[in-house]
C-alpha cells in the first residue's frame, strides 16, 4: 500500500486514470485474498491438527 500511495502522490500525478486503475487492482487483489484467507483458514487448520492428532495417537501406540 505503501508504493501504491507513493506511486500516485508522486510518479502519477500526470495519469491520474492509471493511478485510480492501480488503486482498484491492489484494492480488489487484497479483497480477495482477504475472502479466501478468511474461509480457507479454519478448515486448513482442523486438517492440520487432525493430521497431528493421528499421527501422535500411531507414535503413542506403536510405543505400548
Amino acid at each position: 500500500m505503501y508504493y501504491l500511495f507513493y506511486a500516485c502522490g508522486e510518479g502519477l500525478q500526470k495519469t491520474p486514470e492509471l493511478g485510480e486503475w492501480l488503486a482498484w487492482i491492489v484494492y480488489i487483489a487484497i479483497e480477495v485474498s482477504r475472502v479466501l484467507h478468511g474461509t480457507s483458514a479454519t478448515p486448513l487448520m482442523n486438517w492440520y491438527e487432525q493430521k497431528f492428532q493421528e499421527k501422535d495417537l500411531e507414535q503413542e501406540r506403536s510405543s505400548t
